[in-house]
């Protein structure tokens, strides 16, 4: 049996660089592919959701292709993205561009999903899931819902030292715990 090989994937505002690794973590190869957002502030920038994880794709189906590797030989798949928010509704259609920051502020997310939910009855009345950027990719690849807890606990909305739901964050910005 050969090497195997374990494919990482970090996705930003400006590119998406994918990266072979071994067993004995020497890097068997790397693709970058640029990323343009489509439009920017001063705390982040939002992207179209399916461009960002297309473009994702394409670095980590590039870097395959080009490393002569098997795709057999590619056991494990580890994605990273930086801190953000998508919302979904029932049918996992996004109902928002994906929000990307520069750096995190709780406040400015928070801040940013209270003012979506309320700017318009709709949204809060249509809005089925709330994922993080990093989710999001492993959802739009997977078809998989899966909510890494630290994502969560990055806005307040975890009890510390848990991964449960905290009610009083959650009813102080008038959010469902479904979500």
């Amino acid at each position: 049996m050969g090497q195997v090989h374990f494919l990482g994937l970090e996705i930003g505002a400006r590119a998406a660089t994918a990266m072979l690794l071994g067993r004995d973590r020497a890097p068997a190869g790397v693709y970058t592919h640029p990323i343009a957002p489509d439009a920017e502030d001063d705390g982040g920038c939002r992207i179209d959701p399916r461009k960002w994880v297309r473009l994702a794709s394409d670095a980590a189906r590039e870097l395959v292709e080009s490393s002569g590797i098997p795709a057999s030989k590619i056991w494990g798949f580890a994605p990273a993205a930086p801190p953000g928010w998508i919302a979904l509704d029932a049918d996992w259609n996004p109902l928002t561009d994906l929000r990307l920051a520069h750096e995190f502020r709780r406040s400015r997310f928070r801040g940013e999903i209270v003012r979506f939910l309320d700017d318009h009855p709709r949204n809060r009345a249509h809005c089925a899931l709330i994922l993080a950027p990093k989710d999001y990719l492993r959802f739009a690849l997977s078809r998989i819902i899966a909510t890494d807890a630290s994502d969560a606990a990055c806005l307040g909305f975890l009890r510390p030292g848990t991964s449960e739901w905290d009610a009083g964050e959650l009813a102080a910005c008038d959010i469902d715990a479904r979500w």
